[in-house]
C-alpha cells in the first residue's frame, strides 16, 4: 500500500470535469409489458435492483450505471450485457481514463450523487449536466490500473468473506435444526433420546397446552417509544416499539394472535417486555413438571399454530384452537438435559448471526477507508 500511496504522491495528476473525460448516455425506454418471465438479459432502471427481464440488450458488459430517477445518483457496475431503461444513465470514459477506475471514482462519491439529486421531484432525479460537472482527478493510466487492481482485491475479498459466513451460518442453521427435530421427536425416538428418557424410551406423557400453561392477550399502551427500556411484544414476528414500563416478567413464551405476517412466528423474552393486545403470552402453570423454555423449542419444530389460522379477513389464532394444541411432555431432567443441549447451538447460531453482520461492516468500512485514501489526490 505505502508503494502506491507514494507513486500517487509523485505522479503528475490532472483535475479535469467528468464531461471533460467521458459521455453519459440515456438508456431506451421499455415497460413492464415488455418485461419476459424467462428474458436472457436484465433491464437496469431506476432503482438498485433489475426492473426485470428481456430477450435483447443495448448496451455490453463492463459498463458504469447511474440512476437519472428513482434512487437518483445511485452507482454500478453491470459485468453482463444489459437493457439500459430511459432512466439509467450510462457513463463511458474517453481516452486516458481506465473504465474501472472511474467507476471507483464514482462509488466514492456516491454519498454527494445522492445529495446533488433533485429531491423535490418525485420520484427523485439526477440531471448529466450535475454529473458532469464533478471533477476528477486523473493520474497516469499506470496508477490508475494499480488503484484498479487493489480495490479489485479488496473487492473480491469482502465478497469471498461473506460468502464464506454466509455459508458457515447456514450450515450451522441446518445443524441446530436437526438436533432440535431429532431430540424433540418423541414418537420415533433417536438412540440418544431414548438414552435421556430411560426405560427403553417411555416416560413421555401428551397434554393440550391450555392446561398446562396460562395464556393470555396484553393490553395496548398508552405511549409507544423508539427506544425504551422494555420491548413491545405485538403481532409482528419482532419488537413494534419500546416503553419505560412492562406487563410481563421474563422467560415467557409469545406469538401473535392475529394480524398480517406474524401469525405462526414463535417468541422467547428473556427479559421483562410489554405484550400487546394482538399477541399471546404463554408461562408455565407448574415450572416443576414443564421448562418453558423446552415448550419454546418444541413449538418452534411444530407447525401446528400456523396450522391454527384463521383465514377470511385478519388472519387471526382463535385463543381455543391454541389450548388444544397437543404437547409432548418428558420428565423435568430430560426436558432442561434437551435444552441446555438447544441453547448451546441457538447461542452459536446468534454468535454468527450477530457477528456475520460485523465482520461485514468491518470488511466495508476498511475498503472504503482505503478506496478513499487511494483516490484522495490533492488539488494544486
Amino acid at each position: 500500500m505505502s508503494k502506491i500511496l507514494s507513486l500517487i504522491k509523485n505522479d503528475n495528476v490532472e483535475w479535469k470535469k467528468l464531461g471533460e473525460v467521458c459521455d453519459i448516455i440515456r438508456g431506451v425506454r421499455v415497460t413492464k409489458k415488455d418485461l419476459i418471465v424467462n428474458g436472457i438479459y436484465p433491464v437496469v432502471s431506476g432503482g438498485t435492483g433489475y426492473m426485470g427481464f428481456i430477450d435483447k440488450y443495448n448496451r455490453e458488459e463492463n459498463t458504469i450505471t447511474i440512476a437519472q430517477y428513482g434512487t437518483a445518483g445511485y452507482v454500478n457496475w453491470q459485468k453482463n450485457k444489459f437493457w439500459a431503461n430511459d432512466v439509467c444513465f450510462c457513463v463511458y470514459p474517453k481516452n486516458n481514463i481506465n473504465n474501472r477506475y472511474l467507476y471507483y471514482f464514482l462509488t466514492n462519491k456516491q454519498s454527494y450523487l445522492y445529495e446533488i439529486s433533485n429531491k423535490t421531484a418525485v420520484p427523485y432525479s439526477i440531471s448529466k449536466e450535475k454529473i458532469l460537472s464533478i471533477k476528477i482527478p486523473i493520474p497516469s493510466l499506470e496508477v490508475q490500473s494499480e488503484i484498479v487492481r487493489i480495490l479489485d482485491n479488496f473487492t473480491e475479498l469482502t465478497a469471498e468473506l461473506t460468502a464464506e459466513l454466509t455459508a458457515e451460518l447456514t450450515a450451522r442453521k441446518k445443524q441446530y435444526e436437526y438436533y432440535r427435530n431429532e431430540l424433540l421427536n418423541f414418537k420415533n425416538p433417536s438412540k440418544f433420546v431414548k438414552s435421556l428418557l430411560g426405560n427403553g424410551g417411555g416416560g413421555v406423557e401428551y397434554n393440550q397446552m391450555g392446561k398446562i400453561c396460562i395464556i393470555n392477550t396484553g393490553s395496548k399502551p398508552n405511549n409507544i417509544f423508539i427506544n425504551g427500556k422494555y420491548k413491545y411484544i405485538n403481532g409482528g414476528t419482532r419488537e413494534s416499539g419500546y416503553l419505560d414500563e412492562f406487563n410481563n416478567d421474563a422467560n415467557a413464551i409469545t406469538t401473535p394472535s392475529r394480524g398480517q405476517g406474524g401469525i405462526g412466528f414463535v417468541g422467547y423474552q428473556s427479559e421483562k417486555f410489554w405484550l400487546g393486545a394482538l399477541c399471546y403470552g404463554i408461562r408455565a402453570k407448574n415450572h416443576k413438571e414443564l421448562s418453558i423454555k423446552y415448550l419454546y423449542f418444541y413449538l418452534l419444530t411444530s407447525n401446528q399454530i400456523i396450522l391454527l389460522k384463521q383465514e377470511g379477513g385478519t388472519p387471526a389464532v382463535n385463543l381455543t384452537d391454541l389450548e388444544k394444541i397437543l404437547i409432548p411432555i418428558p420428565p423435568i431432567d430430560v426436558q432442561e438435559k434437551i435444552v441446555k443441549i438447544l441453547d448451546k447451538f441457538d447461542t452459536l447460531v446468534n454468535d454468527i448471526s450477530e457477528g456475520l453482520p460485523k465482520e461485514i461492516s468491518l470488511r466495508t468500512k476498511q475498503y472504503e477507508y482505503y478506496r478513499d485514501k487511494l483516490l484522495n489526490f490533492s488539488k494544486t
